[in-house]
């Protein structure tokens, strides 16, 4: 996973546009995944992770 500044992902404000209310876990889940995809946010339009992985931050 790329780094960002001083680890902070800096989300542009319709990434983070949600109508429902989620719990604080699917935040973090969330959070993760974009910040897992954020390097190639402009290259890609699908991203995969492995679920071990994914496991880890839970």
């Amino acid at each position: 996973m790329e780094k960002t500044i001083n680890d902070n992902l800096i989300k542009n404000s319709a990434v983070i546009a949600i109508s429902n209310k989620i719990s604080l876990l699917q935040r973090k889940i969330f959070n993760f995944l974009i910040a897992f995809a954020y390097g190639d946010l402009d290259k890609k339009e699908s991203f995969t992770i492995d679920i071990t992985y994914l496991k880890l931050i839970v």
